[in-house]
């Protein structure tokens, strides 16, 4: 993004901390989303011992659909938003679902 040189430096100022606050809306790809760093914590309260579910349950992707998934799964790799795991560290399976947006 290129700010142009007309703005008051307290104009300049808010420009960019609107891109900063807003980054992934003006990202041209996943490795420029910049993680947030909101301070939030998330608290699992798992009983000790407790077991989760490790049967998939995910329905086979259509053709279309895995034309459209492998190739953002390989980008989200690429930009360090996923990684690969052994089989082994794997706690939990949760199936993966396409949903088409609204417009």
């Amino acid at each position: 993004i290129e700010i142009g040189d007309d703005l008051e430096p307290e104009q300049r100022q808010r420009v960019q901390d609107l891109i900063a606050r807003n980054a992934d809306v003006f990202a041209l790809s996943v490795s420029e989303v910049m993680a947030a760093d909101s301070g939030a914590v998330h608290t699992m309260h798992i009983p000790e011992g407790a077991t989760f579910s490790r049967k998939i349950h995910q329905r086979p992707l259509k053709a279309p659909e895995r034309e459209y998934y492998f190739p953002w799964v390989d980008v989200m790799e690429e930009a360090g938003v996923i990684r690969k795991i052994d089989p082994a560290d794997v706690k939990c399976y949760a199936p993966t679902i396409l949903a088409q947006k609204a417009h």
